[in-house]
């Protein structure tokens, strides 16, 4: 049994509420719905006010971490799964396709690509004129150097 900041414990139907929360997939809606069957309504609202009192959180978060342990599980960090995707980079007996995917996710990761959705046809930008491409083609060139070899990889 968790306990508040101040010492007092979670209520019964507020333990019910957290594991609820924890064993649904983080829907604190139908966990609220669950743990207070009796309400009449307004789970949407109720659910995600609960998560804001004092003691849900860490309550959330230690029966998470039991869970985790009691598993045998190992949940990598974000810093864990970045030295592995640099070290796939670097592995000489990865395929191409391998050290790409490493490179990509690595890329993601760190927010190096920017998706843009484009909403109404007024977003769409008018295609390059010959002239404008040539600009483009030249100016790219100029920034990225010297093309790599065939040997790099």
């Amino acid at each position: 049994m968790s306990s508040k900041k101040k010492g007092k414990p979670l209520t019964a139907a507020r333990q019910h509420f957290c594991r609820e929360y924890c064993g649904n997939g983080h829907n604190a809606t139908q966990a609220y719905k669950t743990a207070f069957p009796n309400s009449n309504g307004g789970w949407d609202k109720l659910g995600p006010r609960l998560m804001g009192k004092e003691g849900i959180r860490e309550e959330i978060i230690r029966l998470e971490a039991h869970a985790v342990e009691d598993n045998g599980l190992k949940i990598k960090t974000r810093l864990q799964r970045q030295a592995f995707w640099s070290d796939m980079m670097d592995e000489t007996d990865a395929s191409r396709m391998d050290k790409l995917r490493a490179s990509e996710l690595l890329g993601k990761s760190q927010a190096d690509f920017i998706d843009v959705h484009l909403t109404k046809a007024d977003d769409a930008t008018a295609p390059l004129s010959p002239e404008q491409r040539t600009a483009a083609m030249a100016a790219a060139k100029a920034a990225t150097g010297p093309k790599l070899s065939k040997e790099t990889g």
